[in-house]
């Protein structure tokens, strides 16, 4: 059922493709389909319109996804007062990478079974779980420590926050989720490359990376050496598409506000 609803959500996500499809065609034609006259005067009411309802339907998605921001922030705000005390060599183990990369951030332990590892929008803040806790190998955990420190360093969470109000600006489209992808896939190497590992050490590092990561695409890029070119190549394909989709709904409403009068007076 999750897969299916993905991908109706996906299918849904290209409505904005519809503004690309020239109505000359359906003038006077088809009037037999009742569907046919609702959605030709529909899509001339949103041509005739079209900076402002783009307008309006960029700030309607932006506004969601701030509000999803302020949701998630604020539920792991209210998850700080059920913060727990960790072991104390755990504790020392973050301080002393804290005072390594020289970042200021506090450690949330929470204990309960979830297996999670991850930090915080606001606040810099890096939360772990007993789960988590109980399932990593002690050898990696300042490691991991020092991958979400090199996060919170980085300001990765705000800059993954303005990815996520960029796709949302524009409709979701699913190639807008494949460069915020590709991003997070950016950023996870850079980490990665500045987490200093012994190649001793490098293959257990990567097998809790694919453990707790929750997408196995991020561990497999760190293994493979020419990953740049391959996810340039992606970007590049996924740049060039969103600027077809945009060329190609600028020509077409070009075209039909030149036409208007036409397309106005021959309907059903």
């Amino acid at each position: 059922m999750d897969k299916r609803f993905a991908r109706a959500h996906w299918v849904a996500n290209l409505w904005p493709l519809a503004l690309a499809i020239p109505l000359a065609p359906f003038a006077d034609r088809f009037c037999s389909l009742f569907f046919v006259d609702p959605l030709y005067h529909t899509a001339l009411w949103i041509h005739e319109r079209l900076y402002s309802v783009l307008a309006v339907g960029m700030l309607m998605f932006v506004v969601g996804a701030c509000w999803r921001l302020i949701e998630v922030e604020s539920e792991l705000d209210s998850l700080c007062r059920f913060a727990a005390r960790i072991d104390q060599s755990a504790l020392e183990e973050f301080e002393g990478v804290r005072e390594a990369v020289g970042v200021t951030a506090t450690l949330v332990f929470l204990d309960i079974s979830l297996q999670a590892c991850f930090t915080s929008l606001f606040g810099r803040r890096v939360f772990i779980t007993r789960g988590f806790l109980d399932r990593v190998d002690r050898k990696n955990l300042g490691m991991v420590f020092r991958h979400e420190l090199l996060h919170v360093h980085r300001h990765d969470c705000l800059r993954a926050a303005g990815w996520r109000l960029l796709v949302s600006a524009l409709f979701n489209l699913p190639v807008m989720r494949t460069l915020e992808q590709l991003c997070r896939q950016s950023r996870e190497m850079a980490v990665h490359q500045s987490v200093p590992i012994d190649s001793g050490q490098e293959r257990l590092y990567l097998q809790t990376l694919s453990k707790f990561s929750g997408d196995g695409r991020v561990s497999t890029m760190l293994r493979t050496k020419p990953w740049t070119t391959q996810w340039r190549s992606v970007g590049l394909a996924s740049l060039a598409t969103l600027a077809s989709i945009v060329i190609a709904i600028a020509l077409n409403h070009a075209i039909l506000v030149r036409d208007l009068a036409s397309l106005t007076t021959h309907h059903c």
